[in-house]
């Protein structure tokens, strides 16, 4: 599906025990990552906190006017890195990617 402006969030999910701290996990932009920043979206925090006795937290991605409605899209792939508190991203799961119209 075709993504419309404004925020868009994702769900992450802990892997594993509950910790009894908040835990911030980092991510970059990745380099399969076709969208250009201020045109196709607003750069990403990169981090975000998983809450003590969580096991999940959102990441917000703001999406600009993605343009007509045409069949060109842009890609944004975000990869996960390690956080604090020995939260690791899964090699498995650590890529998050979002389809923008141009």
């Amino acid at each position: 599906t075709r993504n419309s402006p404004g925020i868009k969030k994702f769900r992450v999910n802990l892997l594993g025990a509950q910790l009894t701290t908040p835990s911030k996990v980092f991510y970059v932009v990745h380099t399969g990552t076709t969208a250009t920043e201020g045109i196709h979206y607003t750069k990403p925090a990169g981090e975000f906190t998983i809450a003590a006795n969580s096991s999940f937290a959102e990441i917000e991605i703001e999406i600009l006017n993605p343009g007509a409605n045409t069949p060109a899209t842009r890609d944004l792939v975000l990869r996960l890195t390690s956080g604090a508190n020995e939260v690791k991203s899964s090699v498995n799961y650590n890529i998050i990617a979002l389809r923008i119209a141009q």
